[in-house]
């Protein structure tokens, strides 16, 4: 999230889809995104919102799988976002068929969710994969402290996703 107070949201429209009818023709070419990827029916859409403020993004510290819960700020941003995502006046996409929220197990993201979802009227799903990176030895510290406490790892794992901090994993 950035910003002081509210969260930003960027809502992107995409292009309005619609259902072509079953040609009479079966052999008759597909048109458009489906003469090249066979795609029948609606496309999913999958929208990414970052969860609210926690203590340790406040204070730019490595925040993988620590479970910190949101700050009042990151409470307020959570339901910002949940509002803006539900109000179709403000661009929102309840009224777009929105048909569940899916979160990382983590407190932060399940606050977060949890509010879109309510907002929106919508089950909500905890999902193991959605989990952050494992920071490791380097969870809680600044970049500065991992930095000076693991140098050369440190500079290796910003240039080599296959580079893990210690006791955490990589980015591969």
């Amino acid at each position: 999230m950035t910003g002081d107070h509210d969260p930003e949201v960027t809502v992107a429209r995409l292009p309005e889809v619609t259902e072509s009818p079953a040609p009479e023709d079966e052999d008759a070419e597909p048109e458009g995104a489906a003469a090249w990827t066979g795609q029948i029916g609606l496309p999913t859409r999958l929208l990414l919102l970052r969860h609210g403020q926690t203590e340790l993004s406040v204070r730019h510290r490595y925040s993988g799988l620590g479970d910190p819960e949101l700050t009042a700020l990151g409470q307020d941003q959570a339901a910002g976002a949940a509002a803006r995502l539900a109000a179709p006046e403000a661009g929102g996409l309840a009224s777009d068929g929105i048909a569940a929220v899916l979160t990382s197990p983590l407190r932060r993201a399940r606050q977060t969710a949890a509010a879109v979802a309510d907002a929106l009227g919508v089950p909500m799903e905890e999902r193991a994969g959605l989990v952050e990176t494992d920071f490791g030895g380097w969870e809680g510290l600044t970049f500065a402290e991992a930095r000076e406490r693991d140098p050369e790892l440190h500079a290796a794992w910003l240039g080599d996703e296959n580079a893990a901090p210690p006791g955490g994993e990589s980015f591969a």
